[in-house]
């Protein structure tokens, strides 16, 4: 969703030596940095920044990111580049991954997120068909019933390869709902998936992405987040729900449960960033954190959430997508949000926190 979707586990320049500990190695001064890094029109004139995912290639940081460049009803996906991890220029000005001229993929291209593996860069994104639309009914006249056409049922999850990080070339699509359109069938991944989150993990690579679908659990539709690995990069496992709201923090009543993965591997243990969202209407609001020690089950997710939408100025309608970025000893999250004031004002922004 272009208010949705990502990775950042990559060495820093910053990092520490091979063999030594952090409390060995001297930690660099960062530069001072303002909230928010990258608002309207910055980078790119016309720009709105959304979806950030950040990994470090060499002595460089790179973010790709979502963008509707003059709001012209097309989300395409864009590569910045900084030397510091703090200040940010689009490169190239073109975007990098944008809609295909037909297919499943024909109107939007958002949410993306990459990682190296193999020899090359896989870069995974939401794609879709059709203008994006939360309310259209079905043939029953009945808002938000199994048969209604809105376009999150048309959402997947796209996949495309890179030598360089710049020049993608796209492959078939990875995960997509089994039946939006039918009658509830339990399906955790029934009427949605998207978002994806790709890590390397165990010489496998895993592809965790948000879904929803009906669970007897809540007796309602509920948002998870589910898991994809392959060991080529090319063959797929079956989609499996991994990750379910804490109802003792989430109850189902005032949140529909999590969005926006973001992945990254640190001890030898898998983290999960996520957002998540309020039910009627569906927005975002919080951020939050899970572990496991084999990135599919046994998660212990935090008992509270890390941020909320009202922490900041800038993120007071919305705060979404994480992306986590290990520096040192030090954990850099990303992440998106939007203020109406009084017109739309989308923009990425950081937190430094310390390795979970």
């Amino acid at each position: 969703m272009f208010r949705l979707i990502s990775l950042a586990i990559a060495l820093s320049i910053f990092g520490l030596l091979a063999g030594c500990s952090s409390s060995d190695v001297e930690q660099p001064q960062l530069p001072a940095f303002t909230n928010p890094l990258l608002e309207s029109g910055d980078a790119l004139a016309g720009s709105q920044w959304n979806d950030p995912h950040v990994l470090q290639v060499g002595d460089q940081f790179v973010m790709y990111a979502s963008a509707d460049i003059g709001w012209d009803g097309f989300v395409k996906i864009y590569r910045l580049v900084s030397p510091d991890g703090f200040s940010w220029t689009a490169s190239p000005a073109n975007p990098v991954l944008e809609k295909s001229a037909v297919g499943w993929d024909s109107h939007n291209t958002e949410t993306p997120a990459a990682v190296f593996f193999q020899g090359q860069y896989h870069l995974f994104y939401t794609g879709y068909d059709v203008a994006y639309d939360y309310a259209t009914v079905g043939a029953d006249s009945i808002s938000g019933t199994f048969d209604d056409d809105n376009a999150v049922k048309h959402f997947k999850i796209g996949h495309a390869v890179s030598g360089d990080g710049i020049t993608f070339v796209k492959q078939p699509f990875v995960v997509e709902p089994t039946a939006p359109y039918m009658a509830p069938n339990f399906d955790f991944n029934q009427s949605l998936v998207g978002e994806p989150a790709p890590v390397v993990f165990n010489d496998k690579l895993y592809l965790y992405f948000t879904a929803i679908g009906a669970h007897a659990e809540v007796n309602s539709t509920w948002q998870v987040i589910g898991l994809v690995t392959t060991a080529d990069g090319t063959t797929w496992d079956t989609p499996r729900s991994v990750l379910k709201p804490d109802l003792s923090v989430y109850p189902r009543e005032q949140y529909i449960g999590y969005s926006t993965p973001n992945a990254v591997v640190v001890g030898g243990a898998m983290h999960l960033y996520y957002d998540v969202a309020l039910d009627s209407p569906w927005t975002q609001v919080k951020l939050h954190h899970a572990v496991s020690n084999d990135g599919e089950s046994a998660w212990t997710q935090d008992g509270a959430p890390l941020f909320s939408r009202e922490d900041f100025s800038w993120t007071a309608a919305e705060i979404r997508s994480p992306s986590a970025l290990v520096r040192g000893d030090q954990m850099h999250l990303y992440f998106a949000g939007h203020v109406m004031t009084p017109e739309i004002n989308l923009a990425i922004g950081l937190e430094i926190l310390p390795l979970p």
